[in-house]
């Protein structure tokens, strides 16, 4: 019995779902400057052709994923109140990394290969700049940055380079996300309270 229009339609959306699904993973773990569409085909098991029915590049592909992703709130919500100039940056920081952490722990998510991709989107040499990107109020590296400087400056942070906190906390959210993506049942993500101590004032005596 041939198919209905409804089932082929199925189909083609579960095809190119399962592309879409395979370049977000290829993306995150290999960078996108390293992916062919070659990749992306060998591990989605379809054609050339296949793949050129759907998108017309490695360009549109990751261009779509951005898109779609901000409409699924995985890259386009803020997780630090960066605009929030007058609250505790200590409370901030332990808000924005008690969303993000939450986010990772997600069972079934693809928000830590978002998120992989997206901390190690400035490495990359040949990436397209989608329209969503364009809208974000500045580097997220900078805002961290302030952030930390405030909360020093108030006395809540261990005095110290700023940048050099930032580079820290990206670091260790780097690699907690990387862990999660290839183990993400034989570790346990670290509290917010856990990260937060690193950089928190000491008491001396």
């Amino acid at each position: 019995m041939p198919k209905t229009q409804e089932q082929n339609q199925e189909i083609k959306d579960e095809r190119r779902s399962n592309i879409l699904k395979v370049a977000l993973r290829l993306f995150a773990v290999h960078g996108y400057d390293a992916t062919t569409i070659n990749d992306i085909t060998q591990a989605s098991n379809c054609s050339h052709g296949l793949f050129y029915h759907y998108f017309s590049s490695k360009e549109e592909v990751f261009k779509t994923l951005i898109e779609e992703s901000s409409e699924r709130e995985k890259l386009s919500r803020v997780d630090f109140d960066f605009e929030n100039t007058t609250g505790s940056p200590r409370e901030m920081m332990k808000t924005g990394l008690t969303n993000v952490l939450s986010k990772l722990a997600t069972p079934d998510s693809d928000f830590p290969y978002y998120f992989y991709m997206f901390l190690n989107i400035h490495f990359q040499k040949t990436l397209p700049e989608p329209k969503p990107w364009k809208k974000m109020p500045a580097n997220p590296f900078i805002l961290v940055s302030t952030l930390i400087k405030r909360g020093m400056d108030l006395g809540e942070f261990e005095p110290g380079d700023p940048k050099e906190f930032a580079v820290s906390l990206f670091s260790l959210l780097r690699g907690l996300t990387y862990i999660r993506i290839i183990s993400p049942n034989d570790y346990r993500l670290p509290s917010a309270d856990t990260i937060l101590n690193l950089f928190l004032r000491k008491e001396r005596h």
